[in-house]
Protein backbone atom coordinates (compact mmCIF):
# COMPACT_ATOMS: atom_id res chain seq x y z
CA UNK A 1 0.00 0.00 0.00
CA UNK A 2 2.84 2.37 0.88
CA UNK A 3 4.48 1.61 -2.48
CA UNK A 4 1.25 2.52 -4.24
CA UNK A 5 1.04 5.79 -2.33
CA UNK A 6 4.61 6.72 -3.27
CA UNK A 7 4.29 5.56 -6.89
CA UNK A 8 4.23 9.07 -8.35
CA UNK A 9 7.30 10.05 -6.35
CA UNK A 10 9.12 6.87 -7.45
CA UNK A 11 8.34 7.53 -11.09
CA UNK A 12 9.53 11.13 -10.78
CA UNK A 13 12.81 9.99 -9.20
CA UNK A 14 13.36 7.42 -11.92
CA UNK A 15 12.75 10.05 -14.61
CA UNK A 16 15.22 12.41 -12.93
CA UNK A 17 17.83 9.65 -12.69
CA UNK A 18 17.26 8.76 -16.32
CA UNK A 19 17.66 12.39 -17.36
CA UNK A 20 20.92 12.68 -15.38
CA UNK A 21 22.26 9.50 -16.99
CA UNK A 22 21.32 10.71 -20.47
CA UNK A 23 23.08 14.03 -19.83
CA UNK A 24 26.15 12.24 -18.52
CA UNK A 25 26.14 9.97 -21.59
CA UNK A 26 25.89 12.93 -23.97
CA UNK A 27 28.80 14.67 -22.24
CA UNK A 28 31.02 11.61 -22.48
CA UNK A 29 29.89 10.90 -26.04
CA UNK A 30 30.72 14.49 -27.04
CA UNK A 31 34.16 14.14 -25.46
CA UNK A 32 34.68 10.90 -27.39
CA UNK A 33 33.59 12.62 -30.61
CA UNK A 34 36.19 15.37 -30.07
CA UNK A 35 38.93 12.81 -29.45
CA UNK A 36 37.86 10.81 -32.50
CA UNK A 37 37.89 13.92 -34.68
CA UNK A 38 41.49 14.69 -33.73
CA UNK A 39 42.56 11.04 -34.03
CA UNK A 40 40.85 10.65 -37.43
CA UNK A 41 42.70 13.66 -38.84
CA UNK A 42 46.04 12.45 -37.45
CA UNK A 43 45.57 8.87 -38.69
CA UNK A 44 44.40 10.05 -42.12
CA UNK A 45 47.61 12.01 -42.60
CA UNK A 46 49.74 9.14 -41.30
CA UNK A 47 48.12 6.57 -43.62
CA UNK A 48 48.42 8.89 -46.60
CA UNK A 49 52.14 9.38 -45.92
CA UNK A 50 52.75 5.65 -45.49
CA UNK A 51 50.92 4.81 -48.72
CA UNK A 52 53.14 7.25 -50.59
CA UNK A 53 56.21 5.35 -49.35
CA UNK A 54 54.54 2.16 -50.64
CA UNK A 55 54.46 3.50 -54.22
CA UNK A 56 50.95 4.94 -54.09
CA UNK A 57 52.16 8.49 -54.65
CA UNK A 58 48.73 9.94 -55.42
CA UNK A 59 46.91 8.18 -52.58
CA UNK A 60 44.77 10.14 -50.16
CA UNK A 61 43.02 8.71 -47.10
CA UNK A 62 40.26 10.48 -45.24
CA UNK A 63 38.54 9.13 -42.13
CA UNK A 64 35.15 10.70 -41.54
CA UNK A 65 32.72 10.43 -38.65
CA UNK A 66 29.09 9.67 -39.50
CA UNK A 67 26.24 10.06 -37.03
CA UNK A 68 24.97 6.62 -36.07
CA UNK A 69 21.34 7.85 -35.83
CA UNK A 70 20.62 5.49 -32.95
CA UNK A 71 17.54 6.25 -30.89
CA UNK A 72 19.19 4.93 -27.72
CA UNK A 73 22.66 5.47 -26.22
CA UNK A 74 25.37 3.17 -27.52
CA UNK A 75 28.60 1.95 -25.96
CA UNK A 76 30.28 3.05 -29.24
CA UNK A 77 29.24 6.69 -28.92
CA UNK A 78 27.23 8.84 -31.30
CA UNK A 79 29.01 8.09 -34.56
CA UNK A 80 30.61 5.49 -36.79
CA UNK A 81 33.93 5.85 -38.60
CA UNK A 82 34.19 5.46 -42.36
CA UNK A 83 37.44 5.15 -44.31
CA UNK A 84 37.49 6.94 -47.68
CA UNK A 85 40.37 6.63 -50.12
CA UNK A 86 41.54 7.53 -53.57
CA UNK A 87 44.66 6.07 -55.16
CA UNK A 88 44.77 8.05 -58.42
CA UNK A 89 44.97 11.78 -58.92
CA UNK A 90 41.84 12.00 -61.07
CA UNK A 91 39.64 10.00 -58.68
CA UNK A 92 37.25 11.20 -56.02
CA UNK A 93 37.32 9.90 -52.47
CA UNK A 94 35.10 6.85 -52.07
CA UNK A 95 34.64 3.93 -49.69
CA UNK A 96 37.23 1.15 -49.65
CA UNK A 97 34.95 -1.46 -51.20
CA UNK A 98 34.41 0.67 -54.30
CA UNK A 99 37.84 2.02 -55.08
CA UNK A 100 40.80 -0.22 -54.26
CA UNK A 101 42.38 -3.24 -55.87
CA UNK A 102 43.74 -6.23 -53.98
CA UNK A 103 47.27 -4.85 -54.02
CA UNK A 104 46.16 -1.42 -52.87
CA UNK A 105 44.07 -2.93 -50.08
CA UNK A 106 47.08 -4.98 -48.94
CA UNK A 107 49.22 -1.87 -48.74
CA UNK A 108 46.52 0.01 -46.84
CA UNK A 109 46.25 -2.90 -44.39
CA UNK A 110 50.01 -2.83 -43.87
CA UNK A 111 50.04 0.95 -43.46
CA UNK A 112 47.24 0.72 -40.89
CA UNK A 113 49.10 -1.93 -38.90
CA UNK A 114 52.28 0.16 -38.97
CA UNK A 115 50.46 3.27 -37.80
CA UNK A 116 48.67 1.45 -34.99
CA UNK A 117 51.81 -0.40 -33.89
CA UNK A 118 53.67 2.91 -33.49
CA UNK A 119 50.97 4.12 -31.08
CA UNK A 120 50.05 0.97 -29.16
CA UNK A 121 53.39 -0.83 -29.09
CA UNK A 122 51.88 -4.16 -30.12
CA UNK A 123 54.24 -6.96 -28.95
CA UNK A 124 53.61 -9.25 -31.94
CA UNK A 125 52.19 -8.77 -35.43
CA UNK A 126 51.27 -11.49 -37.92
CA UNK A 127 50.86 -10.63 -41.61
CA UNK A 128 49.25 -13.28 -43.80
CA UNK A 129 50.28 -12.51 -47.39
CA UNK A 130 49.95 -8.76 -46.88
CA UNK A 131 52.04 -8.42 -50.06
CA UNK A 132 49.46 -10.04 -52.35
CA UNK A 133 49.00 -8.21 -55.64
CA UNK A 134 52.35 -6.39 -55.55
CA UNK A 135 55.82 -7.12 -56.84
CA UNK A 136 59.16 -5.71 -57.89
CA UNK A 137 60.32 -2.55 -56.18
CA UNK A 138 57.12 -2.20 -54.18
CA UNK A 139 57.65 -5.67 -52.70
CA UNK A 140 61.15 -4.66 -51.62
CA UNK A 141 59.78 -1.53 -49.94
CA UNK A 142 57.17 -3.61 -48.12
CA UNK A 143 59.90 -5.99 -46.96
CA UNK A 144 62.01 -3.13 -45.65
CA UNK A 145 59.01 -1.63 -43.85
CA UNK A 146 58.25 -4.96 -42.18
CA UNK A 147 61.87 -5.26 -41.15
CA UNK A 148 61.84 -1.75 -39.70
CA UNK A 149 58.78 -2.69 -37.66
CA UNK A 150 60.72 -5.70 -36.42
CA UNK A 151 63.10 -3.37 -34.59
CA UNK A 152 60.35 -2.58 -32.06
CA UNK A 153 58.01 -5.57 -32.19
CA UNK A 154 57.99 -9.21 -33.24
CA UNK A 155 56.84 -9.53 -36.85
CA UNK A 156 55.83 -12.79 -38.49
CA UNK A 157 55.01 -12.61 -42.18
CA UNK A 158 53.72 -15.28 -44.55
CA UNK A 159 54.95 -14.42 -48.03
CA UNK A 160 55.58 -15.86 -51.48
CA UNK A 161 57.81 -12.98 -52.57
CA UNK A 162 61.57 -13.26 -52.44
CA UNK A 163 61.94 -9.50 -52.05
CA UNK A 164 60.00 -9.66 -48.78
CA UNK A 165 61.49 -12.91 -47.47
CA UNK A 166 65.05 -11.68 -48.03
CA UNK A 167 64.52 -8.88 -45.49
CA UNK A 168 63.69 -11.24 -42.62
CA UNK A 169 66.12 -11.93 -39.80
CA UNK A 170 64.92 -15.55 -39.81
CA UNK A 171 63.52 -17.48 -42.75
CA UNK A 172 61.20 -20.39 -42.02
CA UNK A 173 60.04 -22.67 -44.81
CA UNK A 174 56.61 -24.23 -44.40
CA UNK A 175 55.72 -27.16 -46.64
CA UNK A 176 53.29 -30.07 -46.77
CA UNK A 177 53.94 -33.75 -47.30
CA UNK A 178 51.88 -36.94 -47.37
CA UNK A 179 53.02 -39.71 -45.00
CA UNK A 180 50.92 -42.89 -44.93
CA UNK A 181 48.05 -40.98 -46.56
CA UNK A 182 48.18 -38.36 -43.81
CA UNK A 183 48.91 -34.73 -44.64
CA UNK A 184 51.71 -33.30 -42.52
CA UNK A 185 53.01 -29.76 -42.21
CA UNK A 186 56.78 -29.35 -42.11
CA UNK A 187 58.51 -26.32 -40.61
CA UNK A 188 62.22 -25.75 -41.24
CA UNK A 189 64.53 -22.98 -40.09
CA UNK A 190 66.88 -22.18 -42.98
CA UNK A 191 70.56 -21.35 -42.75
CA UNK A 192 72.16 -18.91 -45.20
CA UNK A 193 72.84 -21.39 -48.00
CA UNK A 194 69.36 -22.86 -47.63
CA UNK A 195 67.89 -19.37 -47.71
CA UNK A 196 69.66 -18.63 -50.98
CA UNK A 197 68.28 -21.83 -52.49
CA UNK A 198 64.76 -21.07 -51.23
CA UNK A 199 64.87 -17.47 -52.46
CA UNK A 200 66.05 -18.75 -55.84
CA UNK A 201 63.09 -21.13 -55.93
CA UNK A 202 60.74 -18.27 -55.09
CA UNK A 203 62.24 -16.21 -57.91
CA UNK A 204 62.71 -18.84 -60.59
CA UNK A 205 60.18 -21.56 -59.89
CA UNK A 206 61.03 -25.12 -60.86
CA UNK A 207 64.10 -24.25 -62.93
CA UNK A 208 66.89 -22.76 -60.85
CA UNK A 209 69.83 -21.45 -62.86
CA UNK A 210 73.20 -20.13 -61.63
CA UNK A 211 71.93 -16.63 -62.48
CA UNK A 212 68.87 -17.16 -60.30
CA UNK A 213 71.07 -18.25 -57.40
CA UNK A 214 73.24 -15.17 -57.85
CA UNK A 215 70.14 -12.98 -57.84
CA UNK A 216 68.93 -14.65 -54.64
CA UNK A 217 72.33 -14.17 -53.01
CA UNK A 218 72.32 -10.52 -54.06
CA UNK A 219 68.89 -9.99 -52.49
CA UNK A 220 70.12 -11.47 -49.23
CA UNK A 221 73.34 -9.43 -49.22
CA UNK A 222 71.50 -6.20 -50.04
CA UNK A 223 69.30 -6.87 -47.01
CA UNK A 224 72.42 -7.05 -44.85
CA UNK A 225 72.45 -10.82 -44.28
Amino acid sequence: FKQLESQDETIANLKNNLLKLEQEYQQKAASLTNQRTLAAEKLSKKLTALLKTLRLEDALVSIILKASNLSTPSSHGNEMCEFLIKTNRDQNLSSLSHSVSGGELSRLALATQVAIAEIEGTPSLIFDEVDVGIGGGTAEIVGKLLRKMGNNTQVMCITHLAQVASQADQHIRVSKSIVNNITRTNIEYLNKSERIAELARMIGGLTITPQTLLHAQELLENAGH
